[in-house]
């Protein structure tokens, strides 16, 4: 039986085939992925109603990261976008979300050696990796 997710969850995974389309060379792909990543900030922005809450800053950084994947010579930036929201979607891991948790704003420890380890290898979380013991928020 296919798993239940929620509307966020689709909303990654419609956004999976679009990125291949416009990495195999049909621009209107691109300008879904784009449409697709202003929709769920809105979204989240009305649910969270506020810019610095940590699923709106994923969605802020996903889409920052695909416009510059855009400019000439980067496009293999909108390849490893491609390979990290095929990693939300099949293993609940979100590279995106990892870095995000080590941002000054989103923890309270010190940067350091053992917590980039432990965020970037621990496994998948369901929900939000800031609610993980060893980023303390």
């Amino acid at each position: 039986m296919f798993p239940k997710h929620d509307l966020f969850w689709w909303y990654w995974l419609s956004t999976i085939p679009f990125l291949m389309v416009g990495l195999l060379g049909e621009q209107q792909g691109l300008k879904v992925v784009a449409i697709l990543s202003c929709f769920q900030i809105c979204h989240l922005f009305a649910r969270e109603k506020s810019l610095f809450a940590f699923p709106v800053q994923v969605r802020i950084a996903y889409l920052a990261w695909f416009s510059m994947g855009l400019l000439p010579y980067m496009e293999w930036m909108l390849w490893i976008q491609l390979a990290g929201t095929s990693l939300s979607v099949l293993l609940d891991y979100c590279p995106m979300a990892r870095l995000l948790a080590l941002a000054p704003w989103n923890r309270r420890q010190s940067l350091s050696w053992r917590l980039i380890m432990n965020t970037i290898f621990s496994r998948p979380v369901k929900g939000s990796i800031l609610n993980t013991p060893y980023i303390t928020h």
